[in-house]
């Protein structure tokens, strides 16, 4: 399998912020109350109160962070030895080992390491010509796994959903040239993919053992190959057949499951008679 060469783009002055401090709604000021007061020629007047400087709210809250007040629940970037470290103790597939573009996040709560999401080329240069996607403008979720502990239980619909919305394309300096129009991942063996549907992907393709020198020939670490692709399509770029192409695999597979099944029904036929 030949190596493609990545093109990457440092990122300036750091990690690209989470948030838009923009968007935050400004704190809303009461006006001060009005004051009555006594005037020279035996006249009253009302005044404004008093007004002391505005607070910064956020700026308060920044010193805390600061000072040494870490947050209850964090969001950490991680390199690739540092997850591979999690991936090793919780998911099937083990440690990401592909040569090619990555990047990593775990969810933290009281600074214990509850659930990773990480991400990387495809290994494929094409995921589905039908609907455009290739390597260059998708990314890949390679690992999604958890801590055993019970307060995980949840923590995987979590980290799916900020991965998806905050991190994966911010975070993702590969091919800069080209927009990003998907995420996909490829759905465990055995599982149902209930997590991807429930979040707003959709399951494009059945999956099936690649004939080429690369990791699907010789099985995974789990023993089998995925199941199934599944995209999310980012805002603006949701392919305009994409309905059309799912229906039209969908009566494809009923075929190919009724072909197999005549067979079967027909020695059971024979055997009962």
């Amino acid at each position: 399998m030949t190596r493609s060469t990545l093109s990457v783009v440092p990122p300036t002055g750091g990690a690209p912020p989470l948030f838009d401090v923009r968007a935050i709604p400004p704190l809303v000021a009461t006006p001060p109350a009005l004051i009555t007061v006594a005037l020279p020629d035996g006249g009253q007047a009302q005044i404004p109160g008093v007004l002391w400087p505005a607070r910064d709210h956020w700026a308060a809250s920044e010193r805390r962070t600061r000072a040494g007040r870490s947050p209850a629940i964090e969001i950490r970037q991680l390199t690739r030895k540092e997850a591979n470290v999690l991936a090793e103790a919780w998911s099937p597939l083990g440690p990401e080992t592909r040569p090619f573009g990555y990047h990593a996040f775990a969810l933290f709560v009281r600074r214990e390491p509850l659930a990773l999401a990480t991400a990387g080329s495809t290994v494929s240069a094409s995921v589905d010509h039908e609907l455009g996607l290739h390597r260059h403008n998708v990314i890949e979720l390679t690992r999604l796994c958890r801590s055993e502990a019970p307060a995980a239980a949840k923590s995987l619909r979590v980290i799916l959903r900020l991965w998806r919305e905050f991190l994966a394309t911010p975070y993702w300096p590969y091919y800069p040239d080209t927009t990003k129009v998907a995420l996909v991942t490829y759905q465990f063996p055995g599982t149902e993919g209930h997590i991807y549907r429930t979040d707003g992907w959709v399951r494009l393709r059945d999956c099936k053992p690649w004939g080429g020198p690369g990791t699907w020939q010789n099985g995974s670490r789990t023993g089998s190959h995925p199941d199934g692709l599944w995209a999310y399509f980012l805002p603006g770029h949701r392919p305009a057949n994409l309905k059309a192409v799912l229906a039209r695999r969908r009566r494809e597979r009923d075929e190919l499951a009724e072909r197999r099944a005549r067979p079967r029904a027909a020695h059971l036929a024979r055997r009962a008679a």
